[in-house]
């Protein structure tokens, strides 16, 4: 560019080199910047966009899901299923001898009358399903103690 700034004659190159050094009208930056400006909200749609499929995608997620009676009953059924096969896996193992001898089975026997008691209150007096449910659960859990306990072996005293 220089060569062809070189080529001119000297009043074209004077003119031209001072059309150059001459600043820009005060108006044009900001002309050019309003055409080219992208509006605030234009520029955050995307982003709202995305956090809303993905609220959208997780939301089922953290809803809490409804319980109906039936669900609640299906499970009080199936713990009460579980007590009654532990029940019968003790009937199979069970040792009345070790039962009453051994120290690690004194407390949890006594849990288990405890448990079957109020059970037995709560039937009777036609409980809500949570809480019979808890019950069953915690009585399982309580004969499943008591069959692994006897599974392992040993005879446990008090000396």
């Amino acid at each position: 560019m220089n060569r062809f700034v070189n080529e001119l004659p000297p009043s074209e190159r004077r003119a031209l080199q001072a059309a150059f050094l001459t600043d820009p009208p005060p108006m044009l930056r900001e002309r050019i910047l309003a055409h080219s400006r992208v509006p605030e909200s234009v520029r955050l749609a995307p982003l709202v966009a995305v956090m809303l499929a993905i609220t959208l995608l997780l939301w089922p997620t953290f809803r809490p899901q409804p319980t109906s009676d039936a669900e609640v009953a299906l499970a009080a059924i199936n713990w009460h299923a579980r007590s009654a096969e532990l029940e019968q896996v003790w009937q199979r193992i069970g040792d009345r001898d070790w039962l009453l001898g051994d120290v690690r089975a004194a407390p949890i026997s006594r849990r288990l009358r405890l448990l079957d008691e109020r059970l037995s209150a709560q039937v009777d007096s036609s409980s809500s399903g949570d809480h019979l449910n808890a019950l069953w659960r915690e009585r399982s859990e309580t004969l499943a103690e008591l069959v692994l306990l006897r599974q392992q072996g040993g005879y446990a005293i008090r000396l």
